[in-house]
């Protein structure tokens, strides 16, 4: 009896302490937590720079293509071979390209910036819709359906503008 009563004391002092210890677990649990956000913060933008670095390298080679008229195939296939081992490595960290679909609102599409030239148009219903892309963007999913713009899409949108035609025949 005597061992009875003195486990059911033990039961209790120990429930009062672990009562009180429970708020200190949740607290260093949320801590935790929270270091484990910074941290995947400081992995993001460590390497957010060397994406960069890559990404700008790609876009320098594809600006190279255009420019340069390659007589010579080998040097031709340097510039390809590169580009494309770069664009492996983003691959391969889960970085791929895009580009926004033409036609679309460039209102609504977050995914892109726009350009300061505009395409003009006499259709006031493409006002502020894409009409080319000027460079494309860079995207990796992080989870189901959360996405984050590495780099967003550079693109050309219609600007509607009324014809002379049009302006001196409804001014007559």
């Amino acid at each position: 009896n005597y061992l009875n009563n003195q486990y059911k004391d033990a039961k209790s002092i120990i429930k009062e302490v672990d009562d009180k210890i429970k708020p200190f677990e949740k607290v260093a649990r949320e801590k935790n937590d929270e270091l484990k956000e910074y941290k995947k913060g400081y992995d993001y933008s460590k390497n957010k720079s060397i994406i960069d670095g890559v990404i700008e390298t790609i876009e320098f080679i594809e600006n190279a293509e255009k420019k340069i008229d390659f007589n010579d195939e080998i040097i031709k296939s340097y510039f390809s071979t590169t580009k494309d081992k770069l664009l492996i490595v983003l691959n391969n960290s889960g970085i791929e390209s895009f580009e926004p679909k033409l036609n679309t609102s460039s209102l609504d599409d977050h995914s892109c910036e726009v350009d300061i030239s505009t395409e003009i148009t006499d259709d006031q219903n493409k006002n502020n819709l894409i009409s080319s892309i000027l460079r494309k963007g860079y995207k990796i999913k992080l989870k189901e359906n959360q996405v984050v713009y590495i780099k967003k899409a550079l693109v050309k949108v219609f600007e509607y503008q009324l014809k002379e035609d049009n302006m001196n025949s409804t001014k007559s």
